[in-house]
């Protein structure tokens, strides 16, 4: 599951929280009893400070943004721990190494180990060391992308700030993976993760996998507990493995 950045924060303010929306989701998931891994977005803790920096990042600013995202997660795991849950927090930057845009390799170890103590691996939106550029951004949806297709995700939601995939008509319910090359998008200014195209893109990859995913406003209160009990209110993307060319 991933907490869009979009949903836990106010993007346009700097370290501006959104405690209601998040404690409400956290009882949300809760309630469900579902078993997840749990990515959340760096929001306003941490997009402001990348884009007013320009890449290799030095030491100081590598410092202030993880920082920045470590205190983002603080509040996450506040909580769902007050509603109920046991969440370990798993940093990308101990785990991940990244290269040219993508994860190079993961220790996938943690969220095993955790998973079975019965806890709530909780990763997130960071900056992690690179092979190619000192270190790099690694998104919330990179690392909910590489965890599902490797650890065989019954399925991925994605908590954002909209209603599903949205077409000029309006949201779309149901899709498959080639109908993910029509849609067009328009970009959010400032993103410096990609944005809902970005987004796209890693939906796609997932759902190549067999695994569907959903969309769904997290803004909007239960629709993410429906989504959990299998009514999707946003757009499902059914999981469809990827046509072997001749």
């Amino acid at each position: 599951m991933k907490f869009g950045g979009s949903v836990i924060t106010q993007k346009k303010k700097e370290f501006a929280f959104r405690p209601g929306v998040t404690a409400r989701l956290a009882r949300e998931l809760a309630f469900s009893k579902a078993e997840v891994i749990l990515v959340h977005g760096a929001g306003s803790f941490a997009h402001p400070l990348v884009h007013r920096y320009t890449p290799p990042f030095k030491p100081e600013e590598i410092t202030e943004i993880q920082r920045g995202v470590g205190r983002l997660n603080a509040l996450v795991l506040s909580a769902l721990i007050r509603a109920g849950l046991s969440p370990v927090p798993i940093p990308p930057s101990a785990v991940v190494r990244c290269g040219r845009g993508r994860i190079d390799r993961m220790d996938l170890g943690p969220f095993l180990d955790y998973r079975s103590l019965d806890m709530m691996p909780v990763t997130f939106g960071d900056l992690c060391l690179s092979s190619t550029n000192g270190v790099e951004v690694c998104s919330g949806d990179q690392l909910a992308s590489y965890l599902s297709t490797r650890l065989g995700a019954e399925a991925v939601i994605f908590v954002t700030d909209v209603d599903g995939i949205l077409s000029p008509s309006g949201p779309i319910d149901e899709m498959g993976i080639e109908d993910l090359a029509s849609i067009p998008v328009q970009e959010v200014q400032g993103d410096v993760t990609g944005g809902m195209g970005k987004k796209i893109e890693v939906i796609r990859s997932i759902a190549a996998h067999g695994i569907p995913c959903a969309v769904i406003n997290g803004l909007v209160p239960d629709r993410l507990l429906q989504a959990l009990g299998g009514h999707i209110i946003g757009t499902l993307i059914r999981g469809e493995y990827a046509k072997k060319k001749s």
